[in-house]
């Protein structure tokens, strides 16, 4: 059996984002728009979390690296 991947928390993402891109909303649309992310899977990692590797992706597209978004990224 595999281990279970690590997981990033969903409301790490969405804090950087508002952070970073003055959001006025923080809904899945307004997320999904800055992440090109679907909204089907932004629902589904903020009850499951972001996989690690999924987390990683996105960081590069966005310009930083995932430890500037999660904390959790250095003790995973």
């Amino acid at each position: 059996m595999r281990p279970k991947e690590p997981r990033l928390p969903y409301a790490g993402l969405v804090e950087w984002l508002a952070l970073n891109n003055e959001m006025d909303q923080t809904g899945f649309r307004s997320v999904a728009k800055l992440t090109g992310q679907s909204v089907r899977c932004l629902v589904e990692w903020k009850s499951t979390g972001i996989p690690m590797f999924s987390g990683d992706k996105l960081a590069v597209r966005l310009g930083t690296h995932p430890g500037n978004i999660w904390n959790e990224w250095w003790t995973q």
